[in-house]
């Protein structure tokens, strides 16, 4: 009975999906328990105030990937793949545009941001980089989900949330500190979207 339950597609992707989910959520909790002891309680409270601006910024991306999901699995169950293929160019050089302007806005308030969050200057500015990477993965992400590549999928949220463990501990430990945690993110998001 077991088995018959496991031949279902939508249940045999879905533990794919979870499984990857999971394993990509005990390495995040990995990354902060890890984080915590290796850096100073001020320096930790520099990167959680950064990730918390990090999530009020790429709040749209969600949005992105469940929507470039939806259009391209409509398009590919339709088999329409020339078609799917310009659209998700055009939709990314949008997004991708569109990033850079956030970026370009995101340099402009830094000094503010800088002495209104009491962090220095450096580390924004370092994480700043992040942000057309994680537009661009929400992309990538929705374009996987959509073609029903959920192995890849899962494996892209494993690869940049590894790569970001394990980047930030050696740059922590050789002495780079918040900057090196937030090169850690920007270097695992380009990753897991190239």
């Amino acid at each position: 009975m077991v088995l018959s339950f496991l031949k279902n597609d939508y249940t045999k992707w879905s533990l794919i999906v979870l499984a990857g989910s999971l394993l990509a959520s005990f390495l995040n909790y990995g990354f902060t328990l890890i984080m915590g002891r290796m850096l100073s309680p001020s320096s930790f409270g520099e990167v959680s105030t950064i990730f918390g601006l990090m999530v009020i910024l790429v709040a749209p991306t969600q949005a992105i990937s469940n929507y470039v999901s939806r259009h391209i699995s409509f398009l590919v169950g339709k088999q329409d793949y020339l078609t799917a293929r310009i659209w998700l160019r055009k939709v990314s050089r949008s997004v991708f545009f569109f990033s850079l302007i956030l970026l370009f806005l995101f340099w402009l308030s830094i000094p503010l941001l800088s002495r209104f969050l009491g962090i220095n200057f450096l580390p924004l500015f370092v994480f700043s980089f992040s942000i057309p990477f994680a537009f661009m993965l929400s992309v990538s992400a929705g374009a996987l989900q959509g073609l029903k590549f959920f192995k890849a999928f899962s494996f892209q949220n494993i690869l940049g949330t590894a790569l970001k463990l394990s980047l930030a501990v050696i740059f922590v430990y050789i002495g780079l500190f918040v900057p090196g945690v937030m090169l850690a993110v920007a270097i695992s998001l380009g990753a897991a979207y190239f």
